[in-house]
């Protein structure tokens, strides 16, 4: 009776977290068909009048939480400030961009190489704020919390450096960077720090290019991909150390959450670095974890802080559609492959690279359309190739930034090699990608409609 009790509420709360991100969903577009959207959707799946209620009380909550975090963005242009630096770094060759914050906004800096500002240290600022008439740049400056610009304004540093945790961190991951060019040639030290620090600033427009045509960019982000091998690997290593499940879980948490403070805290490494802690944390309580409603709640936690996501963070979007895609095709495509075909009845590994790859290119296909106008044709054969190095690549790799030894750095470059050669391989391939230009919205929203009917209906084995 009390599991049977957990699960309507487990569900119900599903269902919550879902109204709330249709909320932030539909807010630029109209609240009255967001309205009977999620009524008609939520009354279908939950049959239960108060349910649907509810969930129409957090589409609004959700609606109005866009709206309130626009209305409060910050508006007013402002000529002098002093704020804390809490992130430099070098772009070009004599440039370096600076992130300071100033009481609650953040304010980013473009000035010259000299003199080096460093994370710690506090400087008044002094200028003409940009005035930008770009609507996707404002609205990546929005999403980023970003109250402001300023292109080489007048600066004098206050305060010397002030020791903090977050400024330790971004050391120890300079640090990284520094043994990663001493062991490494281009393009292998760019691909390292793209793979284990999402340090991806330093590609050409041509490789990105390739990545993009190849159906492999997400090997580049800090993905749920990556979070999942690293949380294995760590919580493998705690298990063989003698530590108990629980406490290596608990252990594993703190490493991940280092881990992705390391690399700037990225949308997508946060949403699948709380989605790990999640699903071991449910592990140590001995429950089932549901990865969907896990999702659905993971979603909603990140929209409510940053609710632009949502709109204008396109690798959040991918991110999630991604992991969506894992969630509910890959056990129905994994059971297809091996019933049908005897290839992959004898190896279920590979059926689970294929298999996990597969579901995610479906789901994220019609939005890489979109955005790109075009499909990748050979990407599940590259991914193929490519995801089951992962694991070698972030323990190599990890070693290498470590310690800058040849002995780690040599089979690094070997698997890397050979990962730069699928890329190209795959971009040179005739008709590597299907060129679409200008989809239309309506063709997207049906694609992504057919998805989510077949999914319901379960015509898939």
């Amino acid at each position: 009776m009390r599991d049977k009790e957990i699960t309507t509420f487990s569900k119900a709360f599903f269902f919550y977290s879902l109204s709330f991100i249709l909320g932030i969903l539909f807010a630029p577009i109209s609240f009255l068909i967001g309205v009977v959207f999620c009524l008609l959707l939520f009354y279908v799946f939950s049959r239960d009048y108060l349910i649907t209620i509810f969930c129409l009380l957090f589409f609004v909550i959700g609606f109005y939480c866009f709206h309130f975090a626009e209305y409060n963005s910050s508006s007013e242009s402002k000529t002098f400030f002093t704020g804390k630096v809490v992130e430099a770094s070098f772009i070009g060759e004599k440039s370096q961009s600076l992130t300071i914050k100033n009481k609650q906004e953040k304010v980013v800096v473009y000035t010259y190489d000299y003199p080096k500002y460093h994370c710690g240290e506090t400087v008044s600022v002094k200028g003409e704020e940009t005035v930008f008439n770009d609507k996707k740049y404002l609205n990546y400056l929005r999403k980023e919390g970003v109250a402001s610009v300023f292109q080489y304004p007048t600066i004098e540093l206050k305060k010397e450096k002030e020791d903090s945790f977050h400024c330790f961190l971004l050391l120890q991951k300079e640090k990284l960077k520094i043994n990663i060019e001493k062991s490494l040639p281009t393009p292998h030290r760019f691909l390292l720090e793209a793979m284990i620090l999402g340090e991806r600033g330093s590609f050409t427009d041509d490789f990105n290019e390739k990545l993009s045509v190849s159906g492999t960019r997400h090997i580049t982000a800090i993905s749920g991909m990556h979070i999942v091998i690293l949380s294995g690997i760590i919580f493998f290593i705690f298990l063989i150390a003698g530590f108990k499940k629980g406490i290596s879980a608990l252990l594993t948490i703190i490493m991940i959450v280092i881990f992705i403070l390391f690399i700037g805290a990225p949308a997508s490494a946060v949403r699948a670095g709380t989605m790990g802690g999640v699903v071991l944390l449910a592990s140590v309580v001995n429950r089932k974890a549901s990865p969907l409603r896990l999702l659905a709640f993971v979603g909603a936690v990140m929209l409510f802080f940053n609710p632009f996501l949502l709109h204008y963070d396109l690798g959040f979007q991918l991110s999630f559609l991604a992991v969506l895609g894992i969630i509910t095709l890959y056990p129905r495509i994994k059971k297809a492959l091996m019933s049908n075909f005897i290839f992959f009845k004898k190896r279920e590994r590979l059926t689970d690279v294929v298999a996990i790859t597969t579901g995610a290119q479906i789901f994220v296909f019609p939005l890489i359309l979109y955005n790109f106008g075009h499909i990748s044709i050979f990407s599940i054969f590259a991914n193929v190739l490519i995801v089951p190095l992962l694991p070698f690549v972030m323990i190599a790799g990890f070693l290498t930034a470590l310690t800058g030894w040849i002995i780690f750095s040599i089979p690094i470059f070997v698997i890397l090699s050979f990962i730069i050669f699928i890329i190209n391989l795959t971009y040179n391939l005739p008709f590597s990608a299907i060129y679409i230009t200008g989809a239309p919205t309506l063709l997207i929203l049906l694609l992504y409609a057919q998805l989510f009917t077949i999914i319901k209906n379960k015509k898939m084995p």
